[in-house]
C-alpha cells in the first residue's frame, strides 16, 4: 500500500519543505538507528502544480480518504508533523501542529496538477 502526499512547487518554501520532507520520509524516518517498520505504508511525493492556496509551502495528503490540504508549513515541526501523519497512512488524528494549518474551503478538491 502506499500513501500519495501532495507539494506544490510553485510555492514559497517549497524547495525545503521537499528537502525535509525527503529527510523524514527516507528509511528509518530519518532517524539514525531507527528502521522502518513493516506495517508502514510507502509515501510517494508528488510535485504538482500551484493549488491557489498558498501562504507559503503547501501540501495535501488523503486522511480519513479525504484529500486535506495544508498550508504555511514552514519549519521543520511543520513537515515532521506532516511526514508522521503520511507513514500512518492518513489515520488517526490530525496533529495539533498541522490542524492550524489546514485549508478547510479546500478539503476534498481533486489535485491540480
Amino acid at each position: 500500500m502506499s500513501v500519495d502526499l501532495y507539494v506544490c512547487r510553485e510555492c514559497k518554501g517549497s524547495s525545503s519543505l521537499l528537502s525535509r520532507l525527503e529527510d523524514r520520509l527516507a528509511v528509518g524516518g530519518g532517524q539514525q538507528g531507527e528502521l522502518a517498520h513493516p506495517d508502514q505504508p510507502e509515501v510517494v511525493v508528488h510535485v504538482v502544480k500551484c493549488q491557489d492556496i498558498c501562504k507559503g509551502a503547501v501540501a495535501g495528503l488523503e486522511v480519513h480518504g479525504r484529500l486535506t490540504w495544508f498550508r504555511r508549513l514552514r519549519g521543520p515541526k511543520a513537515a515532521k508533523a506532516l511526514a508522521k501523519l503520511a507513514r500512518r497512512g492518513g489515520v488517526g488524528p490530525i496533529p495539533e501542529r498541522l490542524a492550524s494549518h489546514r485549508v478547510s474551503e479546500r478539503d476534498g478538491r481533486q489535485v491540480r496538477r
